[in-house]
């Protein structure tokens, strides 16, 4: 299932639909209605784009895909009829468009026309018959612009009436006629007919009255606009007549508008509830059902692949200048290829021999781009190997340089500290990193501070700390006396020598013989 929103963004508010839809189920998941805040002008695209793209984070709202809705108000519908014969699927876009031009008040490079068709007759020589709908580009563009603004993707620019027609499609095949259809959106109505499955005649009304309480008399009100609307279809082009009203909802102001319009009209009216193929929250009230209805129908339009008014999508003439240009082209080809013979071959395979080399050298180029970043994440981790085995064992080292001490009564430690400097360097080869290699640097020293019974004992000492080429010795100060103060370098990790077995000897005998007591 495929996740879209239905956007109706007004100067006051903005009507949101998020939904699930398939071929057979349409899934609700927000319904939403948010005014628009004051301090948010309705002039400033971007400001209204914001507006959009954070009233729709804060309701849960994460589809991108997006239907735009036009005010009703903005778009002048008109039914045309062609003569049969006279307009062939491929001039019918031409044949509207001129046909809306001689009734339109603006000029019609200033608008955006499509249609859908009504009635084509089935019989030969029978009229064909569109409902065309021309909006201004200027309102078409600026939906688009603030819903690119909320970071929206596009999907198509429709009419609420649309879905209308889409919901009340079953309710108009049986009652074997056209009906006219009436959907509630807040402050405004929606009022089509509904002829073979289609769109016919739509008119938008906007509610004067209070719409915060239904009574008799407000659905009376609604009543004499479905009314009026009916007036208007038959004195239209309109030919037919309507069968039945069907008022969208199941609850009971659906079924109060439903009776008005019986009694005022005297054809048969009712309720007519959505299919149960569309899931609304249960959280939505009878009004907010009403209000949604019509946004819901867009994509149950759309989702059953329904010929429907898109303004960003308009039916167009095809190019009739392609195929005279194409003929055109192939005849000077031929004419170069007879005249020019091997000449023009071979220019021809000179091309097709450039772009080869031009293919070879865009596909080296990545090539070496590949190799410079496969070097440089080897460099990387190499890096990083060289880094984790810098390190000192001060344990180990701490454990030696206790084992080299003389007995306790020839030597008694002061101090012992230690610090490390370690570093990774990189040698290149030449220029290149390649052949390069990495280095681990460390070099630890240790300050070992101890007093001595005699110059011969810290002699002794001095020399146990050398023999293992482990460390560098440096005296600190002068040597003399009976101490040791002495700095020891290393870069070995840990010790990988031990003591010399004499040195120990000589320590065990002298603490046995109870030296180290004093």
């Amino acid at each position: 299932m495929a996740r879209l929103l239905v956007l109706s963004v007004e100067a006051a508010r903005l009507w949101a639909i998020e939904a699930d839809a398939s071929a057979t189920e349409v899934l609700v998941r927000h319904a939403l209605r948010i005014d628009r805040p004051n301090e948010v002008d309705p002039e400033d695209v971007r400001a209204m784009g914001r507006w959009v793209r954070s009233s729709l984070r804060e309701a849960g709202a994460g589809a991108r895909r997006t239907l735009l809705v036009l005010p009703r108000g903005s778009v002048v519908l008109k039914r045309l009829s062609f003569p049969g014969g006279s307009a062939g699927e491929d001039e019918l876009p031409g044949m509207v468009r001129l046909q809306m031009a001689r009734q339109l008040t603006m000029p019609i490079e200033s608008a955006v026309v499509d249609y859908v068709p009504v009635e084509s007759g089935k019989e030969e020589g029978a009229p064909t018959e569109v409902l065309a709908a021309a909006a201004p580009k200027e309102s078409v563009d600026r939906a688009i612009a603030i819903a690119k603004a909320a970071g929206l993707r596009v999907a198509g620019v429709g009419l609420r009436g649309s879905g209308l027609a889409a919901l009340l499609a079953d309710y108009a095949a049986d009652a074997g006629g056209p009906v006219l259809g009436v959907g509630l959106g807040g402050r405004s109505l929606e009022i089509g007919v509904v002829e073979a499955g289609r769109l016919a005649f739509s008119r938008g009304v906007e509610l004067r009255g209070s719409s915060g309480g239904m009574d008799d008399a407000f659905a009376h009100s609604i009543a004499v606009e479905v009314k009026r609307t009916w007036m208007s279809a038959r004195g239209g082009s309109l030919a037919t007549e309507i069968s039945a009203v069907g008022v969208l909802g199941s609850g009971d102001t659906a079924r109060r508008i439903a009776d008005a319009c019986a009694e005022l009209l005297e054809i048969p009216a009712r309720a007519v509830p959505l299919p149960p193929s569309v899931r609304l929250p249960d959280a939505l009230g009878d009004r907010e059902r009403l209000m949604a209805a019509p946004l819901v129908g867009l994509l149950v339009a759309r989702a059953k692949k329904r010929e429907v008014i898109d303004f960003a999508q308009p039916r167009q003439e095809p190019d009739r200048s392609e195929g005279p240009r194409r003929a055109l082209l192939l005849t000077v080809l031929g004419l170069i290829l007879s005249a020019g013979g091997g000449w023009t071959w071979a220019n021809m395979k000179l091309d097709d021999l450039k772009g080869r080399v031009d293919r070879a050298r865009q596909a080296e180029e990545q090539q070496r781009e590949a190799y410079g970043l496969h070097l440089r994440q080897e460099a990387t981790l190499e890096h990083l190997h060289k880094r984790q085995s810098l390190g000192i064992d001060w344990i180990a080292h701490l454990d030696y340089l206790t084992s080299a001490l003389p007995a306790r009564d020839k030597a008694l430690v002061g101090a012992i500290d230690g610090s490390l400097s370690e570093g990774v360097q990189f040698d290149r080869n030449g220029k290149s990193i390649v052949g390069g290699k990495w280095t681990a640097l460390q070099r630890a020293r240790f300050r070992l501070q101890a007093a001595v019974s005699s110059r011969e004992v810290a002699n002794e000492l001095r020399g146990v700390l050398v023999s293992g080429d482990i460390y560098e010795l440096e005296n600190r100060g002068a040597d003399s006396g009976p101490k040791v103060d002495v700095d020891l370098f290393t870069e070995m990790r840990e010790p990988r020598v031990s003591i010399p077995e004499d040195v120990k000897t000589d320590k065990a005998d002298t603490e046995a013989a109870g030296g180290g007591e004093s």
